[in-house]
């Protein structure tokens, strides 16, 4: 959601990146970010376990698409799976000490009514590979960090620390 608490000075604009990362969510930003299409500031409040992948490439392809000289990302409390995403849209990183900052590889869940032969599976498994070398060249294109680098630290399956983050360009300042 964009919004505008408090009118910051003319020019900012607010992204928040509240809750559950889905296709409502992506909508209402992209909605928001078009409305504000002229700001020559964009702050992204981010504070998210996560969601969808293919809804967290819409917001971050919004962002990135939109004409405001500055794109900082602000992280709150947590940072997290389809959040990094729509993180690494923006220009700078900021993120609070105490922040959980999480990346991990793509998953799908399927459903109960879904029959998974041999096939179907050597399908899904095809499609999670092409999802996660989209995403992780995504993070070595925004951050300068190697291919490497990146995928044995989403492997890890836990909170990346944060001068490992500052190391890796994945966040630009911690603040207290």
């Amino acid at each position: 959601m964009v919004r505008n608490r408090r009118e910051p000075p003319e020019g900012i604009a607010e992204v928040r990146i509240i809750g559950e990362v889905d296709w409502t969510m992506a909508t209402s930003v992209l909605d928001g970010l078009d409305a504000v299409r002229n700001a020559k500031e964009l702050r992204v409040v981010i504070d998210t376990r996560g969601g969808d992948y293919h809804a967290a490439m819409r917001v971050y392809r919004g962002i990135r698409w939109h004409q405001a000289e500055t794109k900082t990302a602000l992280i709150g409390s947590k940072c997290q799976s389809a959040g990094v995403v729509v993180a690494l849209a923006c220009d700078r990183r900021v993120m609070r000490a105490d922040s959980s900052f999480f990346m991990h590889l793509v998953s799908d869940i399927p459903g109960e009514a879904d029959r998974w032969t041999v096939r179907r599976h050597m399908q899904a498994s095809r499609a999670l590979q092409a999802l996660d070398s989209e995403m992780l060249n995504m993070f070595a294109d925004r951050t300068g960090a190697a291919l490497d680098v990146i995928l044995a630290e989403a492997l890890k399956e836990q909170p990346s620390e944060p001068d490992w983050l500052m190391r890796h360009g994945f966040v630009h300042e911690v603040v207290a």
